[in-house]
């Protein structure tokens, strides 16, 4: 009987503890479960959060700790699987994505939700593309974009530039940069030029989001190759950056006039001035 009575104390216990519990529930229009929240005392999410399908299986799943996110956020199909994994990562999220069970992406976000910096995209568990996200006046834009067949970069399918430069780089000495480069076009127009011009367009006084462009004298590079020898000078050591477009220019005809079509690509490099 002792044993009984213990069990049944365990069991009164635990009812009143969970009926105590503070939570936060929202529902359909339907009446079916929505989300629910555990609380503290302080009505601050505190515990698990999870959101559901109308349908009943689980939707979305984070965790808080006195009303700030804590741990990975998880999202789910309605079959249970993984759609997404999102870590906290400083002030930034860290962010994978799944198709059945498979690796798809993965790449950082920003507290605004815009996709930064460069992004893996996968086929079949091979890498099939990187794309470098930055931000332009305010929004996320594709800069920079690599194309891979069996995990091996693809240099003709890829829009992008790599800038070669000295392992050491002097004060006071005029160093050589050379940006290497290709545009790719996935639909080739007619070009009435019969050849490309390329140009390479920088200035210190750019914006880091590049919105003050329209307003500055920019010193001016032209080629007609894939490449730029770049030749500068820094007066004192230091972390130093090296902002600019390259652009590729074009003649076309379209709705019946003669147009010249320009492509970009942004360049926000830094350099170590010894």
């Amino acid at each position: 009987m002792g044993l009984i009575k213990n069990s049944i104390l365990v069991i009164i216990t635990v009812l009143l503890f969970t009926s105590c519990k503070n939570e936060k529930k929202d529902f359909y229009k339907t009446g079916k479960i929505k989300s629910v929240c555990e609380l503290n005392s302080d009505n601050q999410k505190n515990g698990a959060e999870k959101i559901f399908y109308e349908t009943g299986e689980l939707m979305f799943l984070q965790h808080f700790k006195n009303g700030k996110q804590i741990d990975s956020s998880l999202s789910y199909y309605k079959d249970g699987s993984i759609q997404s994994i999102i870590k906290m990562k400083n002030d930034s999220l860290f962010c994978k994505t799944f198709n059945k069970k498979i690796l798809t992406s993965e790449g950082v976000i920003d507290s605004l939700s815009r996709a930064i910096g460069w992004w893996n995209y996968y086929t079949n568990n091979k890498i099939s593309s990187k794309q470098e996200n930055i931000i332009i006046k305010g929004k996320s834009v594709i800069n920079r974009q690599k194309a891979y067949f069996e995990n091996k970069f693809i240099f003709e399918k890829s829009k992008f530039y790599n800038l070669i430069r000295p392992n050491r780089i002097e004060s006071n000495n005029e160093v050589l940069l050379k940006f290497v480069f290709n545009f790719y076009e996935p639909k080739k127009e007619k070009n009435l030029f019969g050849k490309e011009y390329y140009y390479l367009l920088v200035s210190p006084e750019i914006n880091n989001d590049f919105s003050n462009l329209d307003g500055l004298k920019l010193d001016t590079i032209v080629n007609k190759k894939d490449q730029f020898d770049f030749y500068i000078k820094f007066k004192k050591p230091g972390i130093k950056n090296i902002k600019g477009i390259i652009e590729k220019h074009i003649l076309i005809k379209e709705n019946n006039k003669i147009l010249i079509k320009k492509s970009r690509i942004y360049v926000n490099e830094e350099v170590n001035v010894n």
